[in-house]
């Protein structure tokens, strides 16, 4: 298009942690909801931009283009569109200039309407734009953005003339149990937003592909309604509906990545499995709950909760003032977490045979990682305790993989420096699978937020924090030990008395600025003397040296490791 005035649009979804984890156990589904609001997170952007398209051809027929176009047939495009949870856009429109930004503040206060009255205000998508003239056009659309994060709905609320539809108060009914933000009726088990989110649960496990339409066809599987106003001047509401459908088999991993319940298992297993967990809901092909998928840990049956954050990503993308080169690397960034990650979940977790009683069952199919959210630039896991960890260290060697692709290629060639400025920080938190989710996800990005702090490229587990070198050779000691402790060659309660140890006399006396370090070393040789068979006290005298180190050993993550895998034995 000739002469059109370039604009980039940037927008942000905003209040996604506290969306996708307010979903409280003892309901029923909860694993199915989880899934389907975090998946309703990853097509925000994607719809927006489908919906801004219809309106761009309703209000400048054939006067302008949208990049990215979000009428793509493929799959891995339309999540291609997600920027972590947000998306930037360029649009060249032959219109003038004012008539174009009335029609963007037009759209960003019928975005802020449509987030309060359908989602309550759980959600909100922060808009910015910038007439593109120069190379810091760029860095002037993060700017406003972050201005425009601080302004909350701001547009909305400055327009209306009554008190905002938050509460949606009447009688007969009760606040929604599962999200409790929401209202039922008094005789529903749920209200209608948590029945849609648990209903795409079910079925993204079942259907490929999706889209966002204003018609809908007999093939479309419907799921849910959206209400969409432009102004306050249109007498008709646009409606666009969420639909699934079928797609091709390589296409439908891409969709949702989570433990699915074998279809092959047997009514009787089903009873079986129901009576020895305790689990309500449980039927072949559907998301696997959070009591089985704990089943799969070694040990101890408990759960994993990941987060993974880029480190040093804001400053790179300011570092750069070459457009195609930044759209390039949040590209490749969103192929990495969307797709790559996703496949080593599906490639290296694969599930095995989970033992319910006295037998051994293959229960689950697909993988023993519940990818909850990924893309952008983070992630956000759960699965089996040890499989977590393991998923954790595969995801950083596969990033320092990626990094090296990236250096080795011509468009980065100038900018080594900056892409091995790359890293990851992640925070782990191990609990019981009936866990509240809420409290798990904040204590994990409590975690991840001590590794930034300390200085990046680390990975924090039970308060210790290491680099992720330090914190693999401590895992793959735990893992050695936990064999020696199950083929009975050193006592179980030798590494508890370790750990005790560790904990009075060195743990807790730093915390308090207490010394007695001189009390540990003694008593811990006289623990090994007394305790081991000879071929193994050089071993342990070798892990009491390490305890010199923290930086480099972490001892709680050690002994915790063992304990936990090695539950049960004496």
């Amino acid at each position: 298009m000739k002469d059109g005035n370039l604009y980039i649009l940037k927008g942000d979804v905003s209040g996604i942690q506290n969306f996708i984890y307010n979903v409280f156990q003892g309901q029923g589904g909860v694993a199915k909801i989880l899934r389907a609001r975090s998946f309703l997170i990853s097509i925000i952007p994607y719809a927006v931009l489908k919906i801004l398209k219809d309106l761009l051809e309703e209000k400048f027929p054939g006067k302008y283009t949208l990049t990215p176009d979000p009428d793509v047939k493929s799959l891995s495009d339309k999540f291609l569109i997600n920027e972590g949870g947000g998306f930037t856009a360029e649009i060249e429109a032959n219109v003038p200039d004012k008539e174009f930004k009335d029609f963007i503040e037009n759209f960003k206060f019928s975005i802020e309407k449509f987030f309060i009255q359908e989602l309550q205000g759980e959600l909100g998508l922060s808009l910015a734009y910038v007439k593109s003239e120069n190379s810091n056009s760029f860095s002037e659309v993060y700017t406003n953005l972050e201005i425009s994060k601080k302004r909350k709905f701001s547009l909305y609320l400055e327009k209306i003339t009554q008190e905002p539809p938050i509460l949606d108060k009447a009688k007969n009914r009760a606040i929604c149990p599962i999200c409790r933000t929401f209202f039922k009726k008094e005789s529903e088990e749920m209200c209608k937003f948590c029945q849609e989110m648990k209903t795409l649960g079910e079925k993204l496990t079942k259907y490929g592909n999706f889209d966002i339409k204003r018609q809908i066809d007999e093939f479309d599987i419907k799921i849910c309604t959206f209400t969409f106003k432009l102004n306050e001047k249109q007498s008709l509401s646009k409606k666009y509906f969420l639909v699934l459908n079928q797609s091709k088999a390589k296409e439908r991993q891409r969709l949702i990545t989570v433990p699915v319940i074998s279809k092959d298992i047997t009514e009787r297993q089903v009873y079986e499995i129901r009576q020895e967990l305790d689990i309500e809901e449980f039927s072949p092909g559907t998301i696997a709950p959070f009591e089985l998928i704990a089943k799969a840990s070694r040990g101890d049956s408990k759960l994993g909760y990941l987060v993974i954050d880029v480190d040093n990503l804001g400053l790179i993308f300011q570092s750069l003032k070459d457009r195609e080169t930044r759209k390039y690397l949040s590209k490749r960034l969103n192929e990495f977490f969307t797709f790559k990650v996703p496949e080593i979940a599906l490639k290296d977790f694969q599930p095995t045979e989970i033992e319910i009683g006295n037998k051994k069952l293959r229960i689950l199919d697909e993988t023993l990682i519940y990818i909850l959210y990924s893309g952008g630039d983070d992630f956000f896991a759960i699965g089996p305790w040890d499989k977590i960890i393991d998923f954790a260290l595969a995801i950083n060697k596969e990033f320092s993989t990626f990094k090296e692709k990236l250096t080795s290629s011509d468009r980065f060639k100038n900018i080594c420096y900056l892409i091995n400025s790359l890293s990851l920080s992640a925070g782990i938190t191990i609990v019981k699978p009936k866990f509240t989710v809420r409290v798990a996800a904040e204590w994990c990005k409590e975690a991840e937020d001590l590794s930034k702090s300390l200085g990046k490229n680390r990975i924090t587990l039970l308060g210790e924090t290491l680099k992720w070198e330090h914190f693999e050779s401590t895992v793959e000691d735990a893992k050695c030990w936990s064999n020696l402790v199950e083929e009975g060659e050193i006592p179980r309660r030798f590494i508890y008395r370790f750990y005790k140890l560790y904990l009075d006399l060195i743990y807790y006396p730093r915390k308090f600025k207490q010394t007695k370090y001189l009390e540990f070393y003694p008593r811990i040789y006289y623990l090994i003397a007394r305790t081991l068979d000879k071929k193994y006290q050089s071993v342990a005298t070798s892990l009491v040296e390490k305890t010199l180190n923290e930086d480099e050993f972490g001892i709680k993550i050690f002994c915790n490791y063992i304990l936990t895998a090695t539950r049960g034995k004496s």
